[in-house]
C-alpha cells in the first residue's frame, strides 16, 4: 500500500529498470521499524507472541485507516521520535479514530 515499483523510461522489455516508489515515507518507515521491534520482542521472550501480535495489528489497521488522511501531523510526530521506537509506539497508540457520520449527526442537530 506503502509502495509501488514504477518503471524507468531507460531499458525495454524484459530489462526494463524499475524503482520502488514509497508514499507516506515516516508512517512506512515507523510500521517496518515496529515489525522488526515486535519480531525481536517474540523471539526473545520479552514480550509473548499473542501480545506481539495484538500490538502490530493494531500498528497495521491504523497505517490502512489513515493511508488516504491528511497524515501531515502523523507524519511530523513520528519524525521526531524515529529513533526510539516505544515513542513510536506511542504516536500510534494515541491515535483516536473518529466516525464521520456520529460528526455530522452531531452538527446537524437544531
Amino acid at each position: 500500500m506503502y509502495t509501488y515499483e514504477q518503471a524507468d523510461a531507460v531499458g525495454a522489455g524484459s530489462y526494463a529498470n524499475t524503482k520502488t516508489i514509497v508514499t507516506k515515507k515516516p508512517i512506512y518507515q515507523a510500521i517496518k521499524k515496529l515489525n522488526r521491534y515486535y519480531m525481536k520482542s517474540a523471539n526473545n521472550g520479552s514480550m509473548t507472541t499473542k501480545e506481539a501480535s495484538q500490538k502490530l495489528d493494531r500498528v497495521l489497521s491504523l497505517g490502512i485507516i489513515v493511508y488516504n488522511q491528511n497524515t501531515a501531523a502523523l507524519e511530523s510526530a513520528l519524525l521526531s521520535v524515529k529513533k526510539d521506537v516505544l515513542k513510536l509506539e506511542e504516536v500510534f497508540f494515541k491515535i483516536k479514530l473518529v466516525d464521520k457520520s456520529s460528526l455530522e449527526s452531531e452538527t446537524n442537530r437544531p
